[in-house]
């Protein structure tokens, strides 16, 4: 991806800056980050994400490197993710799932995607949840022949499904 200031060099920064509400991002190469006063303040701290991208893939490159195997979609080889510090596509992740995950998780702290949810669609998901788990029961409930408990549940999922037809 190019820089989204200059439009002339690979972006190796997100810049992130929220004004009075209203958040706006844009991707940046290491020259406009440091026009734009983000170089020093990233060397106070000794980061250079490119460095530490690359030194976190340079072992599994140096091992791959004999084979150079790539990602039958994008065409990208570990070299170049690791050069450039980005994957070409979700299929990288599948085909260099060995290779990525130990960087992955020094970079993040964890391996798996845990996304980004609002909250309306949060309490969506939750209640779909609980009217699934709800219906199920239901459903063991009816096997047994305990109707008494199946009616209860019955009316559970009403409640539910009605609490879900006011918000929409």
């Amino acid at each position: 991806m190019l820089c989204e200031k200059c439009g002339k060099y690979s972006a190796t920064t997100y810049l992130k800056q929220t004004i009075k509400g209203r958040t706006v991002g844009m991707n940046v190469c290491s020259h406009c980050a440091m026009e734009l006063g983000l170089g020093s303040m990233l060397s106070t701290f000794g980061l250079n994400m490119d460095d530490i991208f690359s030194s976190f893939l340079n072992k599994a490159s140096a091992r791959t490197a004999d084979r150079q195997k790539l990602c039958p979609k994008c065409g990208k080889s570990l070299h170049e993710i690791a050069t450039s510090g980005r994957v070409g596509c979700d299929l990288c992740y599948t085909t260099f799932r060995t290779e990525l995950l130990t960087s992955i998780e020094k970079i993040h702290g964890h391996v798996r995607h845990a996304g980004k949810v609002s909250a309306s669609a949060g309490e969506e998901i939750k209640v779909k949840r609980q009217l699934a788990q709800l219906k199920e029961s239901m459903n063991h409930a009816i096997a047994e022949q305990n109707f008494e408990e199946a009616a209860s549940l019955r009316d559970a999922i009403r409640d539910l499904e009605g609490k879900g037809n006011h918000h929409a």
